[in-house]
């Protein structure tokens, strides 16, 4: 079995919404303020910078995954969803299936 390591560790940033009860492994995008990042609306209006690692509250140190292996929330059916396929962000911030 593959061992696989991230290169680049997380990048710290601050939380711009409450993200306790469901963040995690959600995409992530910069917020207003600087340092900030808030849930992805969809995956080009604002562009994700990355997959969120913890589930911090409003205003505490966001984990997000910037460049390597991470997790990811995907919102899809079992049919859509199969090794080798490529995802895009839906409008709420989790993964889905592209379709074309």
């Amino acid at each position: 079995m593959a061992n696989y390591q991230n290169i680049v560790p997380p990048v710290p940033f601050i939380a711009d919404a409450d993200f306790s009860a469901c963040g995690i492994y959600k995409l992530m995008a910069p917020a207003s303020t600087f340092n900030y990042v808030k849930a992805s609306i969809s995956g080009c209006n604002p562009i994700p910078v990355g997959v969120l690692q913890n589930d911090p509250c409003a205003g505490g140190e966001a984990t997000v995954m910037v460049i390597g292996f991470t997790k990811g929330r995907a919102r899809t059916n079992a049919c859509d969803l199969v090794a080798g396929k490529f995802l895009k962000g839906a409008s709420d911030g989790f993964f889905e299936p592209l379709t074309v």
